[in-house]
């Protein structure tokens, strides 16, 4: 069976979850998304409330986007898998 978290992941997610991000305070939270998503993603949305989110396929008529929120989502069920 394949391994679905790598160390590169997993130093992801202790990063990401223990980073102190709180409510107007979300930019060391995303930079660090941010920079864990650059590599599989082809652009970047941040709107004027600060909101951040990935695009895969801009521009076509099928877009994949992620939000840090389903990113969190996603650790969140990692570090059950974890622990």
């Amino acid at each position: 069976m394949k391994k679905i978290i790598t160390s590169k992941s997993e130093k992801f997610l202790e990063q990401y979850l223990n980073n102190a991000s709180p409510t107007g305070f979300e930019s060391p939270g995303q930079k660090l998304w941010m920079d864990y998503m650059r590599p599989y993603t082809d652009e970047f949305i941040i709107d004027n409330y600060g909101s951040v989110a990935a695009v895969i396929n801009p521009g076509m008529p099928y877009k994949y986007i992620i939000l840090p929120a389903m990113a969190l989502f996603i650790c969140e069920e990692m570090a059950v898998q974890i622990t």
